[in-house]
């Protein structure tokens, strides 16, 4: 266990508390992401297990 979870404990924070933190981070790497291009974009989506077909369904398009 991390040094910094162990504290963390010891000050009795909980996971919850983490959210906004958490959900701030993931926004920053959504908007790097998107500001990459289209090719970033597909690539995330793919390693997130998302399909082609998804994809084109979400967005009108047939395959």
């Amino acid at each position: 266990m991390s040094s910094l979870k162990l504290r963390l404990q010891e000050e009795g924070i909980e996971s919850t508390m983490l959210d906004d933190l958490v959900h701030d981070a993931a926004s920053r790497r959504a908007s790097a992401i998107n500001n990459d291009g289209m090719s970033s974009q597909l690539e995330y989506l793919e390693q997130c297990g998302v399909s082609d077909q998804e994809i084109a369904d979400e967005l009108g398009v047939s395959l």
